[in-house]
């Protein structure tokens, strides 16, 4: 604190030290730090990701089939359980 005497309008200053930012340092999680090791030791590792998804999700759609797969659908009774007698 200050040496000389307070006085109602004197505000007091204090030796105030900088806290260290957040993001002092870059940070990496352990997930990316294993991502990153699997991909250097096997650099083709992200081209066999793209093929695997090729494979399964990249296909071409048939827009007649999935509107004949909308057109077929039952509507759902308002109660699933309930059994028509």
């Amino acid at each position: 604190m200050c040496q000389r005497p307070l006085k109602w309008w004197v505000v007091p200053t204090f030796d105030v030290t900088p806290t260290m930012p957040l993001f002092w340092k870059p940070y990496k999680s352990d997930a990316t730090q294993f991502i990153d090791s699997l991909k250097q030791r096997d650099p083709q590792l992200e081209e066999r990701q793209r093929q695997g998804r090729n494979l399964l999700w990249d296909r071409p759609q048939d827009r007649q089939a999935q509107q004949d797969f909308n057109e077929s659908r039952v509507a759902q009774q308002a109660y699933v359980y309930h059994t028509k007698g």
